[in-house]
């Protein structure tokens, strides 16, 4: 039986999304992603019942798509990647809270809420099927067969993009998570890949996104938007578009210095720079040379859908030189508005814009001030590329997106994609005390050298008397050490070559006992994992 055949005969089933962590405009194009998939698997499935689970900041956002479907805001605190990195025990609701909840429920008395744990409320609705779209797999100890969407593993690619903290986080998140799930998406087939090799999955799916159809704007209303953002934001002269958020790989200097070299040239030419600015801005102001330099970049911040129409139908082109992409929306964006473009052929980008485009070498500002020259000069070039974008839109869909992803959640339902049998999980940096005398991590660090760390017995009790500790990695003992009461210990443990990047730590203490509510044994102070050249990761600070 193939495993098509077997999702066929699925039995229906209760799926559950998770979009309970999302704050809206900060997602990017993943929260378009889950919207638009949302909307379509309404429409092309009923057989199953649905819950998406939504927070109060987003829960606005997502739209019930049929009769099979529900809405929950979850108003617990178990909902944030950041589990990944410690535990917070729950509380029980003041007085005080339990009276503005009430008068919650009074003011909206149709939307359902949930104050409990994430498990609970699983077991509770009954669900079959968790989709975490989101990357992380949440709640950390859910029995629910888990599905995960991953946009990139760009943390891989450059890890120095990324503050100490959230590197560790998406190092470990994301792959536990995948680890976890009984099968996992990447938006493109080239994040399954990706993650088929870094990672070692055997359960990655490549499920290309599409066009929003909020762009699906007829020809005859554009020419008002174009004249409608050209006067609300003073766009006087020609410019070049680039919407991205500020993140480190959207790599806005490369442009910056590449657009200096076009206006060599094209002094009219104006760059236009749109989404959340972040630190932006920052970055790139030492690169101007002049005020007059200065002045000809313009940072627009987050505009919304309608404008954002009007921006690529305006522009002369679209500049792209993003050093890393898992899908890239703003190209099938530029494309559909006949807005030609120039990027580099890194990540999906060649996936998504195949031969749509004109390709500059990624990183280098005189390639793309040569190519964008080249497409603004060359009017035969820049109708090619406009009609052949307007043709390589047609070939990507949200509603196969949704019967793909369909079809993986029905394996899943089927039993042919199943999760591993992991052991529980150890939060990156839990509390310091091994907990019943024992504590696992687990963690991701590329060619692992050494181990730092640094222990206490700080209470000198009868019962802890010839403390032992063992350290255990990858389920073999790197160090025997027996402990004092009322010192703190150093050590240093050098890792053989383990053959994985990904880590299992175990510490045991031999003795511990019960006080005041707790079970006493060793404190952890500090624990480091140092790689190869080097770097450290904090799984304790």
């Amino acid at each position: 039986m193939t495993a098509v055949t077997a999702a066929r005969m699925a039995a229906p089933g209760h799926i559950g999304i998770n979009v309970s962590w999302m704050n809206p405009g900060q997602a990017g194009g993943m929260e378009w992603y889950v919207r638009n998939l949302i909307r379509e698997l309404g429409a092309i499935d009923d057989r199953h019942t649905w819950t998406i689970v939504t927070s109060p900041a987003n829960w606005h956002l997502f739209e019930i798509p049929g009769r099979r479907w529900k809405k929950i805001v979850y108003v617990g605190d178990e909902h944030s990647p950041t589990s990944y990195m410690v535990t917070t025990p729950p509380r029980p609701p003041t007085p005080r809270a339990r009276v503005h909840r009430a008068l919650a429920w009074l003011r909206r008395p149709g939307l359902r809420r949930w104050y409990g744990g994430l498990n609970a409320l699983l077991e509770r609705r009954l669900v079959d099927l968790w989709f975490c779209p989101f990357m992380y797999a949440l709640p950390l100890d859910t029995a629910v067969p888990v599905v995960n969407t991953i946009p990139d593993l760009q943390h891989e690619h450059f890890p120095d993009f990324f503050p100490p903290r959230e590197l560790a986080l998406r190092a470990l998140g994301y792959r536990y998570s995948c680890m976890k799930a009984a099968a996992t998406i990447g938006i493109s087939e080239f994040v399954a890949r990706d993650l088929t090799t870094r990672y070692r999955l055997e359960r990655a799916t490549g499920i290309r996104l599409a066009l929003d159809p909020s762009y699906l704007v007829q020809r005859e209303e554009i020419e008002p938007l174009v004249d409608h953002v050209r006067v609300k934001y003073r766009l006087e002269h020609p410019f070049i578009y680039y919407p991205a958020n500020g993140w480190r790989h959207k790599d806005h200097e490369t442009l910056v210095r590449a657009f200096r070299i076009i206006r060599e040239k094209r002094r009219d030419l104006r760059l236009v720079l749109t989404g959340c600015e972040f630190d932006v801005m920052d970055r790139v102001r030492p690169l101007f040379e002049s005020p007059d330099e200065a002045r000809a970049v313009r940072h627009l911040g987050y505009v919304d859908r309608r404008d954002t129409v009007g921006l690529y139908a305006a522009a002369t082109a679209m500049v792209f030189p993003s050093r890393f992409e898992g899908f890239g929306f703003p190209l099938l964006e530029a494309m559909n508005f006949g807005t030609p473009i120039v990027c580099s052929p890194v990540g999906s980008i060649t996936e998504v814009a195949g031969d749509a485009v004109l390709y500059a070498e990624s990183g280098d500002p005189a390639a793309f001030a040569e190519a964008t020259l080249r497409l603004l000069d060359d009017d035969l070039l820049r109708e090619r590329l406009i009609e052949a974008g307007r043709e390589r839109v047609r070939h990507f869909s949200f509603t196969e997106t949704a019967r793909q992803t369909l079809a993986v959640f029905e394996q899943v339902l089927a039993g042919t994609r199943r999760a591993p049998d992991l052991p529980p999980f150890r939060p990156l940096i839990p509390h310091h005390w091994l907990l019943d005398g024992h504590s696992r991590w687990y963690f991701h660090c590329a060619e692992l050298r050494e181990l730092r760390f640094r222990v206490s017995q700080p209470t000198r009790l009868p019962e802890l008397a010839e403390q032992q500790m063992t350290v255990s990695l990858n389920e073999h003992t790197v160090l025997q050490a027996p402990l004092e009461a009322e010192r703190e210990y150093a050590f240093t443990v050098t890792v053989p070559a383990a053959g994985t990047d990904f880590h299992r730590l175990d510490i045991t203490a031999s003795q511990s006992t019960p006080c005041q509510g707790e079970v006493l044994s060793l404190q952890v102070l500090t624990l480091t994992a140092v790689d190869g050249q080097g770097r450290t990761l904090a799984l304790i600070e």
